[in-house]
């Protein structure tokens, strides 16, 4: 039995399917007991003006934080630049509804299309030690299960593999 469902590449299928299609998903889950089935998309966009759309009027449950990823990626592996977090935070207001809010989105560092956060941590800032990558991967993780959102863990993150040259490796 499934605990949720991703929704691969959301914003190239009709909106007019999905009305259909995730009410139906979740009257299933519902039949099987699921009456918390979380159901996000995947919108590969950073921009919040844009990912915001598929929960404010195509009816997406929630959808991944690209917007998040790469921020947060970008600070863990380099250090500074608080004022890009503060924006990605300003920016949640493009989320808030009567029904949703940014505490409802997928939030995640890394997935098959990119990889695993440790190598991408790695490919923003290469001079890092075994141990400074470490810990900055563990920055990351932290700033994923303490800040707002819902996490998702990319397979092997828990253990810390890196993947290299992506996460097959």
């Amino acid at each position: 039995i499934f605990d949720g469902m991703r929704l691969d590449t959301y914003r190239h299928v009709n909106d007019e399917f999905w009305a259909q299609f995730i009410p139906a998903i979740k009257n299933a889950a519902a039949k099987k007991g699921k009456t918390n089935f979380p159901i996000f998309g995947e919108i590969f966009e950073a921009d919040p003006a844009v990912t915001s759309y598929y929960v404010k009027e195509v009816s997406a449950p929630s959808v991944l934080d690209f917007s998040f990823q790469s921020v947060v990626s970008k600070f863990s592996a380099l250090g500074f630049n608080a004022l890009a977090l503060a924006d990605l935070f300003n920016a949640d207001d493009y989320y808030t509804s009567s029904t949703f809010n940014a505490n409802g989105l997928a939030t995640f560092l890394g997935n098959h299309d990119m990889g695993r956060i440790g190598m991408l941590i790695n490919k923003i800032n290469p001079v890092l030690s075994d141990k400074a990558l470490f810990e900055r991967d563990a920055l990351a993780h932290a700033m994923l299960f303490y800040l707002r959102g819902a996490p998702i863990l990319y397979y092997g993150d828990e253990k810390g593999l890196i993947g290299f040259p992506g996460d097959k490796g």
